[in-house]
């Protein structure tokens, strides 16, 4: 355990922000930082369709890399002159930069090599800033922090002589999606090739619908050839547990506003599903696949986290939800079942003194404070006791 609290700064003055952000890019390593960002640019443009996919995960990374390249080596007057979005970035890196200080060297080198690990493969630094962003919320409400020699939460905060331990989780939604969004992104990048047969001949405006009776498989070239058989024929094709549907959307035209086109194809298209819309000399095209079996978010998410939850006292669980967009998650909070669900897991789990649940929307403002208008959802223990009362009253 560490000799004494620590508490963390989450207020920040300007003089602060270039040498604070620097000192975080050091932690990450800046030769290796400045790679991943390349390789990121260089995968974003090359893909036609999960590109978007791979700007939204990877958007701290590019944050980070934009905001080094317009106040390095200028004057502080840049500093000023960032926007908010890109100026809580750079304090919520300055956070980990500080947390990281306060370690002991073998935690502190455990911690660094989380951050360095996130810059490989398919991961991504969104994770890491959840848990940072959740420290720098303790902090702002007065929290003061200790270190335990626990494997479950090493990590504890301390309010009126109250403590508890913070667990972060990581939840994924697209795992309650039947065509989930990395798996739609991944044929949509397939299907980018066909799209100048699918337009050849379009008179006005053509739908290309692929439903599949439960999940994609995992090889989607099937798929593909399904999709190209239909186009080639002009008629609908099936294959091993999918259909594809081609047909022209009457009351569609070129130069339409999005809405109106998405209120044409509605028509045709199930509720909640995937969907791309190119438009061109030939006319518009869109893509779109879903499930017959509906999907399951809700349950999928308490499921994980009750996984996950594992704890040796009272604990505060931070999850960050991944794959969520912030409609969605709207509807999700608004959702009785889930609240409900969610309550039953802490009810059946009274060393859980409360539950903290955000997206990624969340973090990309100043660090500790609250996303204006959509909110992390809280909920605490209905259990009456004493560090649930004073962690209610200290975090709201």
């Amino acid at each position: 355990m560490s000799e004494k609290p620590f508490k963390l700064k989450t207020i920040f003055r300007d003089e602060e922000i270039k040498q604070g952000l620097y000192r975080f890019l050091n932690l990450l390593g800046r030769k290796r930082f400045d790679e991943r960002v390349k390789a990121l640019r260089a995968a974003t443009m090359s893909r036609p369709m999960s590109g978007r996919l791979l700007a939204e995960a990877f958007i701290v990374e590019r944050g980070l890399a934009e905001i080094a390249g317009y106040i390095g080596g200028r004057s502080s007057d840049r500093v000023k002159k960032l926007p908010a979005a890109s100026r809580a970035l750079a304090e919520t890196a300055i956070v980990a930069a500080d947390f990281a200080a306060v370690l002991p060297p073998e935690m502190r080198a455990v911690f660094a090599a989380d951050l360095q690990d996130a810059l490989e493969g398919e991961r991504t630094l969104l994770p890491e800033w959840h848990f940072v962003n959740t420290l720098a919320w303790f902090a702002r409400n007065g929290c003061r922090f200790h270190l335990r020699d626990d494997a479950d939460a090493p990590l504890m905060a301390e309010i009126a002589e109250t403590e508890t331990a913070i667990l972060p989780v990581a939840l994924d939604a697209d795992a309650g999606r039947r065509v989930g969004r990395r798996a739609w992104f991944a044929l949509a990048d397939l299907l980018a090739p066909l799209l100048p047969l699918a337009t050849a001949d379009a008179a006005g405006a053509r739908l290309i619908a692929i439903e599949f009776d439960i999940e994609p498989p995992e090889d989607l070239s099937a798929v593909v050839e399904s999709v190209r058989a239909a186009l080639n024929s002009n008629s609908d094709s099936s294959g091993e547990g999918w259909q594809v549907h081609i047909e022209s959307v009457e009351d569609v035209k070129t130069g339409m506003p999005t809405e109106d086109v998405l209120k044409a194809l509605g028509k045709s298209i199930r509720p909640g599903a995937h969907y791309a819309i190119t438009e061109g000399e030939q006319g518009l095209l869109a893509i779109a696949a879903w499930s017959k079996t509906l999907d399951d978010v809700p349950a999928t998410l308490c499921r994980q986290l009750e996984e996950l939850i594992e704890t040796t006292g009272p604990t505060i669980v931070a999850a960050f939800i991944e794959e969520v967009s912030p409609e969605e998650w709207q509807r999700l909070t608004e959702a009785p079942g889930f609240r409900a669900a969610l309550m039953e897991i802490l009810t059946a789990r009274p060393d859980v003194a409360g539950l903290r649940l955000a997206h990624q929307g969340h973090l990309f403002t100043a660090p500790g404070r609250p996303p204006f208008g959509d909110v992390p959802m809280q909920l605490w223990n209905p259990a009456d006791d004493r560090v649930t009362q004073v962690m209610r009253a200290a975090l709201g």
